[in-house]
């Protein structure tokens, strides 16, 4: 799992919870 990955994967995350 790349570092990058992780962070993109976390990031997306938080937009969808702000995001609902």
């Amino acid at each position: 799992m790349d570092k990058d990955s992780g962070v993109d994967y976390k990031h997306t995350t938080t937009q969808l919870y702000i995001g609902e």
